[in-house]
């Protein structure tokens, strides 16, 4: 009987936001679980860069999306699907790479990656290490990953970034000792109906359904609770 009304009806199809690897580190064991339960749903994705935490959706151009945080809140619910430790990304060489512990102090005066002008403040200020949202460290604006790596590998920057994930050759990630402990999470997220917004968010991730297919983003947000 579903299969008949999914032919007569047209495929429901959910837009997924995802932002840089986010879906990599959290989006595998979700979407094996929504597949397996929602195998008439077509997931279109589409991948933000690091100007825009919500992968989208607070723009209207995804139904639901993985990312992280923090960002504004404001008219978004989040839930979040997972956490790990953070650490400054150095060069290999590095005369620092060998501490057991780094200290925000040891690399005061370095320039920091950072993201473009007009950013989420909030979002900007946890990356850049600092309390004051709003406030600019000196260095290259980046988007992507792989623009925040190259950073550190020829201009010797410096910047925040989870600790476990895979690095190219001449980089490493040093213990960031107080921010080590400040997790990073993934979360699910997607615009639910008005006035509040659902968001996920691997800093901390969130699942928000949107107004094309609240019923299927509905779905996908079920299902990532039942994972957590």
């Amino acid at each position: 009987m579903r299969a008949r009304v999914a032919a007569v009806a047209g495929a429901a199809t959910v837009t997924l936001g995802t932002l840089a690897d986010s879906v990599d580190q959290a989006g595998a064991a979700l979407a094996a679980a929504f597949r397996d339960r929602h195998p008439c749903v077509r997931v279109a994705v589409r991948e933000a860069d690091f100007s825009d935490p919500t992968a989208g959706l607070r723009a209207g151009l995804v139904d639901v999306a993985l990312t992280r945080a923090p960002f504004d809140g404001d008219g978004i619910a989040t839930h979040v699907l997972g956490s790990y430790p953070v650490g400054f990304v150095l060069r290999a060489d590095d005369p620092l790479a060998d501490r057991d512990r780094v200290s925000l102090a040891d690399i005061a005066d370095r320039p920091w990656f950072r993201f473009p002008d007009g950013t989420d403040p909030a979002w900007q200020a946890f990356w850049a290490c600092t309390s004051e949202p709003g406030r600019r460290r000196p260095g290259p604006a980046v988007r992507t990953v792989h623009q925040c790596l190259q950073s550190v590998l020829w201009s010797g920057s410096v910047g925040l970034a989870p600790l476990g994930h895979a690095l190219p050759a001449g980089l490493t990630v040093g213990s960031a000792g107080r921010r080590a402990a400040e997790p990073v999470g993934h979360r699910l997220a997607g615009r639910a109906p008005r006035p509040a917004r659902t968001l996920l968010r691997p800093h901390r991730r969130r699942l928000l359904p949107g107004p094309r297919a609240p019923h299927a983003a509905r779905r996908l947000r079920r299902g990532a609770t039942r994972l957590t």
